[in-house]
């Protein structure tokens, strides 16, 4: 009679096992598929994201690395000029730290020469006010 309960539970734990494979390959199915659909969108999104900046003609950008007491700044520094050689437009950006202070500060440069650039000081911001002149001053 052992021998009956024992074959009865190893029929029992065979046939839950063999329930447990169909469901794993159902799911690693649902993986894939899933997978496949998000990597689509990644490409959709850099060929946007490439074309844009293909866009961007006359747009200088401008890499500005400096650390900070909390981190290393990557900051990006981007501009355009007019006809007469003015700053057009500029902005500044990074994405291990918030520089969206500094940006606001410099937008005083609108409409000046690209000489004025290469002496800013913002007060409060003195690292990435060196970081941006060096870029600039590195860049003529």
């Amino acid at each position: 009679m052992k021998y009956l309960y024992s074959l009865v539970l190893l029929v029992f734990l065979a046939s839950c096992t063999n329930g447990a494979w169909v469901t794993n390959e159902e799911t690693v199915e649902e993986e894939n598929t899933t997978t496949e659909v998000t990597n689509s969108e990644i490409d959709e999104a850099m060929e946007e994201t490439f074309s844009e900046e293909e866009s961007n003609e006359g747009l200088t950008m401008l890499d500005a690395t400096y650390t900070n007491p909390q981190t290393e700044v990557d900051m990006k520094v981007s501009y355009s000029l007019d006809e007469n050689n003015n700053i057009a437009e500029i902005s500044v950006d990074a994405t291990t730290y918030d520089v969206s202070a500094f940006n606001d500060k410099i937008q005083y440069l609108v409409g000046q020469p690209m000489e004025e650039a290469e002496n800013v000081y913002i007060s409060g911001s003195s690292l990435a006010s060196e970081a941006f002149t060096n870029a600039i001053k590195n860049n003529m």
